[in-house]
């Protein structure tokens, strides 16, 4: 009786551990990219998304701090922004963030548990190491758009260092002909460029919005959470308004901005040949335990 019991028990948990993971995985009958609710469009995965979706807007809460490195990733997007959003992301909001935490959560957590309750079942473990890996599943799944997001907003920050270094020399020199720092704005606009130029159009389009190129700067500078171009645009504004010589200010910047590329640079090198090490490393560690270590654990078993 006990027996069946248990069967009954675990087909259940193995059923309900499918359904998670079918449900996650099913395709949406419409894949249409709406823009009012984009981070319910763009979480990939099917039904699923929709109880994720619903379990964000109930359950969620909102997030200053991470809304702000969604904005650093250049993937926040909502009603009233003037940059049109970028269709690469997955998410777009703090809701659709946690929509995607806990759609992934579901996703994996079904996948493990479903792995794990087979593999209890085959060796005959007790009841809870099933549970306990979909739990870790979930737990992954979790924590998965986190780093996905900490990743982006490095990738970015790395890309508008090196261009920073290459960019500002080139406003220097514009402006220097007698430019005004708008028609160098401009210019550079004409050109391709990467999240550098992506904010640099952010301000000329609140400019044009607001006709205030003062505003239009401080704008910007509370989109980004970037020292070196926060601190490039303050000391652009501070000198737009008390109306001296941007040259200089510029001239500064720009050396500094190679400065610092410099310096990435030297540190990026460090990191790279830490991790080259890193396998060298392990591998002769292995081989040191396995050398002195070996030989006296072989001999313990051989006499048990």
């Amino acid at each position: 009786m006990l027996s069946s019991q248990l069967t009954w028990l675990w087909a259940v948990l193995f059923g309900l551990g499918v359904f998670v993971v079918v449900y996650g995985l099913a395709k949406p009958t419409a894949a249409k990219k709406r823009v009012a609710i984009p981070e319910r469009d763009r979480i990939r995965g099917g039904l699923g998304t929709n109880l994720a979706y619903r379990i964000a807007v109930g359950y969620g809460q909102p997030n200053a701090p991470l809304e702000q490195r969604l904005k650093a990733a250049n993937w926040f997007w909502a009603p009233g922004e003037l940059n049109p959003p970028d269709l690469q992301a997955p998410f777009f909001t703090v809701r659709g963030y946690q929509a995607a935490c806990f759609h992934q959560a579901l996703l994996y957590g079904g996948l493990a548990l479903g792995a794990g309750l087979w593999l209890a079942y085959l060796l005959e473990y007790p009841l809870f190491l099933g549970l306990g890996v979909g739990l870790l599943g979930a737990l992954l799944g979790y924590t998965g758009p986190g780093a996905q997001l900490r990743a982006a907003v490095q990738r970015r920050q790395h890309l508008m260092t090196i261009e920073m270094a290459f960019r500002l020399p080139e406003l220097a020199a514009v402006v220097s002909t007698g430019k005004s720092i708008q028609q160098a704005l401009r210019e550079l606009l004409q050109q391709p460029g990467g999240p550098f130029v992506t904010e640099i159009a952010r301000l000329m389009r609140h400019y044009e919005v607001t006709t205030s190129f003062s505003a239009a700067v401080t704008a910007t500078a509370h989109h980004n959470d970037f020292p070196p171009l926060t601190e490039f645009l303050n000391q652009l504004g501070l000198v737009e308004d008390r109306g001296g010589s941007l040259a200089p200010t510029l001239n500064v910047q720009a050396r500094a901005a190679q400065e610092r590329l410099r310096r990435h640079l030297i540190e990026q090198g460090q990191r790279n040949a830490s991790r080259m090490k890193m396998p060298v490393v392990i591998a002769a560690t292995l081989v040191t335990l396995a050398l002195v270590g070996g030989p006296p654990l072989w001999i313990l078993l051989t006499n048990l």
